[in-house]
């Protein structure tokens, strides 16, 4: 996310102001209407676009690459809670995150689905198709938001092993058919795009290994 603010900032040149929450304290070069805070701040008025980065996986534990939604589960709660309560009405969220096939990830998508006018999951071309990055964009915050939702996401924040947490809705939510096909339908469509890169990358080195050979 940080190339994409980055490219924002100078896009919009003087006519964007933010904050950018991060431990990296000017890690990229910003505008003068930028600032660099540790923590959103309770008063922090509210905003038309917020960004999030869930691909960043924490450095102090071992990472399954089979199971790499559970590791930012936390994160990924207080980040849709922070979209919800810091964006204006008709705000929009764009969130970078890893695989999407959890009940777990699913559920915050869901409830992201039933709060925003629309969404989006998509990969851009500029990222690698082998990975399983992926952006979740939000279309215009509903108004009036429906406050159960983040008294939700705030219960959940209460457990102190968010890791542990498998669902946050129920399985009769998740099948409800537009939104079950439309996940269902995306994510295989990004399995076919890292699949075929991945054998492409693959073919590409055993070539290179045939040529050092010969």
């Amino acid at each position: 996310m940080t190339g994409f603010a980055e490219y924002l900032i100078w896009q919009q040149q003087d006519h964007v102001n933010g904050t950018i929450i991060s431990d990296l304290k000017n890690s990229f070069p910003i505008s003068s209407n930028v600032f660099y805070k540790s923590q959103i701040d309770l008063n922090h008025p509210k905003v038309h676009l917020f960004f999030s980065d869930l691909s960043i996986l924490p450095t102090n534990v071992k990472i399954n690459q089979r199971y790499i939604e559970q590791y930012n589960k936390h994160q990924m709660i207080i980040s849709c809670r922070n979209a919800l309560t810091k964006l204006n009405k008709g705000g929009h969220f764009v969130c970078k995150l890893l695989d999407t096939f959890t009940r777990f990830t699913s559920g915050l998508i869901y409830l992201l689905y039933h709060s925003f006018k629309s969404i989006s999951i998509l990969r851009p071309f500029t990222l690698d198709p082998s990975s399983s990055q992926r952006f979740l964009v939000c279309y215009e915050l509903k108004d009036p938001l429906n406050i159960s939702i983040i008294q939700h996401l705030n219960y959940l924040l209460q457990f102190k092993e968010t890791n542990n947490i498998l669902e946050v809705v129920s399985l009769k939510c998740l099948i409800e058919p537009q939104f079950q096909q439309y996940m269902a339908n995306t994510n295989q469509r990004l399995l076919q795009r890292e699949v075929q890169a991945l054998t492409k990358r693959l073919w590409f080195i055993n070539q290179g290994n045939n040529q050092q050979v010969c």
